[in-house]
């Protein structure tokens, strides 16, 4: 295998783990917490479509991989198109913590926080989820009520994390 093929197989890969990271944050699957690497992510994913397209297209010279590395791009733009990339530029947001309300007593990585997200001009989005912390870029995230916890599995502690640095809190 010679060095042009390396180098599309890498680009290629890496453009995938991209747009995997991409998808699983989009849809909830896992939640990229750090804020470069979520719109690092989301424009790579965008911006890359074309970038891929030109790099398969001129390196690629077998025509069933010459397809293949041109109809995927082209499917991931379709899917970008009709999840309405003005919609994409909100949701790169990161959510950052402001309390964290409980913890749980079985695992250190896991807690009940109160999280917001800034929303630009139309304020602020407000949510009260289970977190899972894998690592410090990404976490597993679903939204709960606080109502039905077992006192045994969470200690309630309050703690203000204030992540978004808003005054008054």
């Amino acid at each position: 295998m010679n060095v042009k093929n390396k180098l599309l197989i890498t680009l290629n890969i890496m453009y995938g783990i991209i747009v995997l990271l991409f998808f699983a944050d989009y849809f909830s699957l896992l939640e990229i917490s750090s804020q470069l690497v979520k719109s690092m992510v989301y424009l790579w994913c965008m911006a890359g479509i074309l970038l891929m397209l030109m790099i398969n297209m001129i390196l690629i010279q077998n025509k069933k991989w010459g397809r293949i590395g041109f109809v995927i791009p082209t499917l991931i733009a379709f899917v970008i198109i009709y999840l309405n990339p003005v919609d994409l530029f909100y949701k790169m947001t990161t959510w950052k913590t402001q309390t964290i309300l409980f913890e749980s007593t079985k695992s250190s990585n896991s807690t009940i926080e109160f999280q917001m997200q800034d929303a630009g001009a139309l304020g602020y989005n407000m949510r009260t989820v289970e977190v899972y912390k894998l690592g410090f870029i990404f976490r597993l995230v679903h939204e709960m009520t606080t109502g039905e916890l077992s006192p045994v599995e969470w200690k309630e502690v309050n703690r203000t994390v204030n992540e978004l640095g808003l005054k008054g809190i």
